[in-house]
């Protein structure tokens, strides 16, 4: 058999078709230029930087006030009812002292206090959030975080992460 007649033999009795038969190689292009170039967004490239003036703050967040102050306490007893329930009375020998405790003031007047035992990133994360979204801080400080939203007082054209 002729080698020449093997594909038309196909073709005819088989129903296969060649495939691009009957396209150009300037059709081809055409619309592998169109899928490229239409399919993504053009994009500045062009390199920018900003420069920020450290010296020109222009729009200020209410302040707020952190100081450290003393808390009294007295110590007390925990007693045991019947081994499974428990109560607190005032100890005998009245045991009395103070701890320290960072106290946070608005501008309005409000407080917040926290203890000293807080963890230094939990800390940062509180003053901040209390700063940027201007709200005091309260307890539980879970809430507080999810509840802090700085759109509350972002300029309109900054976007939030």
């Amino acid at each position: 058999m002729n080698p020449k007649n093997i594909f038309p033999r196909i073709r005819r009795h088989a129903g296969y078709r060649f495939p691009f038969s009957g396209v150009t190689i300037g059709t081809i292009l055409f619309t592998a230029v169109m899928l490229i170039g239409c399919g993504r967004e053009l994009m500045d490239t062009t390199p920018r930087v900003r420069h920020i003036k450290t010296d020109g703050v222009e729009d200020f967040h209410k302040p707020i006030r952190l100081t450290v102050g003393w808390m009294s306490y007295e110590e007390e007893s925990v007693v045991s009812d019947n081994g499974s329930t428990y109560h607190v009375e005032p100890a005998d020998a009245l045991k009395t002292g103070r701890i320290p405790a960072l106290q946070i003031t608005y501008e309005d007047g409000t407080t917040s206090t926290l203890d000293m035992n807080i963890s230094n990133e939990l800390l940062g994360q509180l003053i901040k959030s209390s700063l940027m979204s201007e709200q005091p801080i309260r307890r539980p400080y879970s809430e507080f975080m999810q509840t802090a939203d700085c759109s509350n007082c972002h300029p309109s054209e900054v976007k939030i992460r």
